[in-house]
């Protein structure tokens, strides 16, 4: 039993690293757009018109196969 509960201990271990890791992944993220948000607004919009054609793919595609 004591096995047992050192592994569990272990997994909660790791899991609460991987946690914490990814929070600081998305605080991250949040800073680098916040610091580039004038060159982050230039790529989202060069970026909306190969969505549409993606979209626009998928679209039709659907269509293709129904």
């Amino acid at each position: 039993m004591a096995e047992e509960t050192k592994k569990s201990a272990g997994e909660l271990a790791k899991k609460a690293g991987k946690i914490i890791l990814g929070i600081l992944i998305v605080l991250a993220g949040l800073f680098l757009i916040w610091a580039f948000w004038p060159d982050f607004l230039a790529v989202l919009k060069g970026i909306i018109g190969v969505v549409l054609i993606l979209v626009g793919l998928i679209v039709v595609a659907i269509g293709w196969t129904d």
